[in-house]
Formats: C-alpha cells, structure tokens, sequence
C-alpha cells in the first residue's frame, strides 16, 4: 500500500495527536515514515531506536500493537 499522507494525517486527528506526536512502530516502516515526512512535529521511530528524549519532546506518543508487544519483550 502507498503511503499517504492524508491517511495519517486524519488518523492523527482520531486519535487527538495533531501536535508533536511520536508514533512508534516495531520495525521500519517505510509507508508510516513516508506518510508522516511532511507533517510537521510528527516524528517515527521503530522500538529499538526510541529514547527517552524522544518521548518526553512529543505531547503524544503512539505506539502500534506490535510495537507495544515488543516493547513488552525488549523490557520483561
């Protein structure tokens, strides 16, 4: 599927996240990174690589179901 832009920019709007989101995936994602390139504030990270700074400079963080399934094994 295509990235697009408009998709993430109304599933930020669902979700209240308009403003300096984070939204953190389990692996590259390269449709998510596309799609949210020219939003501005909006940032994507994969698990391994996400930071304390990252998720404290964000006013939302969103994190994907398999993000949040590895985020429960990196961190048992």
């Amino acid at each position: 599927e295509a990235p697009k832009t408009k998709e993430m920019v109304r599933m930020l709007q669902a979700v209240g996240a308009e403003k300096k989101a984070l939204l953190v995936t389990a692996e590259k994602n390269d449709n998510a990174i596309r799609s949210a390139a020219n939003i501005p504030g909006v940032q994507v990270s994969m698990v391994p690589q996400m930071n304390v700074y990252e998720i404290v400079n964000h006013t939302s963080l969103i994190l994907t179901k398999d993000a949040v399934d590895k985020i429960q094994e990196v961190y048992k």
